[in-house]
């Protein structure tokens, strides 16, 4: 699953290789394209994040239903990389 982004913001999601090849009809791509080649045209890889376990009482969980790109993870969908301080 992929997000293509404009700008560090979501674009368009679910985004597929197949739209990816539509949408840049003038490039020709090899049969499998690089990670580095997605990213010069905005599109990255989604990491799908589990419930975070062992929360501490000042710490939160929230479910992301849209790619949200979290430095460690990157680009993620659901618990990834949650865990919020409560203030």
């Amino acid at each position: 699953m992929y997000v293509k982004t404009i700008n560090n913001t979501v674009d368009e999601f679910p985004y597929s290789i197949k739209k990816l090849r539509k949408d840049n009809s003038g490039v020709s791509f090899p049969l499998e394209i690089n990670e580095e080649t997605l990213i010069s045209f905005g599109v990255f890889s989604i990491v799908r994040g589990e419930f975070p376990e062992n929360i501490s009482h000042t710490e939160t969980a929230v479910h992301a239903s849209a790619p949200v790109l979290i430095e460690v993870y990157g680009h993620c969908l659901g618990w990834c990389g949650t865990r919020q301080q409560t203030k």
